[in-house]
């Protein structure tokens, strides 16, 4: 699966909706891709704190609205992005990294997902979040998460 980084300076909305015209632009995603992501999140928010640490959302949607998988490490470039938690979701979290995950199957999406959660648990994993470009962190997660013959293609939007 083909990975990237991102920089982004909109709020958690512009930042979906500007990915999803990026992603079907180039042929990751459907035309429904962008209306289903935000009503998910709306529904089904994503921000997670990990252990008092760092704050992250993992943004995805159904399997139907995707045509290739692949997945977006997204850094605010100045502060972060502000999503409702997955735990309590009338309240809202600053969040430090966007995995946004484009999945084309069920069963990987929840194989990769366990995965990339068993990597909150590592204290090394947690340091790259905190201090890193998502550069850094792509390539951190292409050394961790071998199994999943992950490729770091570079910065999708700077």
């Amino acid at each position: 699966m083909e990975i990237y980084s991102a920089h982004s300076n909109t709020d958690r909305e512009g930042l979906l909706r500007e990915l999803s015209v990026i992603l079907e632009n180039k042929g990751f995603v459907k035309d429904t891709y962008q209306a289903s992501i935000l009503q998910r999140e709306k529904m089904h928010p994503t921000g997670l704190k990990v252990e008092d640490l760092i704050n992250i959302a993992i943004p995805h949607t159904d399997v139907e609205h995707v045509l290739k998988p692949t997945m977006v490490v997204i850094k605010h470039s100045s502060g972060s992005f502000k999503f409702f938690r997955m735990d309590d979701p009338q309240v809202q979290i600053p969040v430090e990294v966007v995995f946004l995950l484009v999945v084309k199957e069920s069963d990987g999406y929840v194989n990769f997902l366990a995965a990339l959660t068993n990597l909150f648990q590592d204290a090394e994993f947690i340091e790259l979040l905190e201090s890193q470009t998502p550069e850094a962190i792509c390539r951190g997660l292409v050394d961790k998460l071998k199994q999943f013959d992950l490729t770091y293609q570079g910065e999708l939007i700077g």
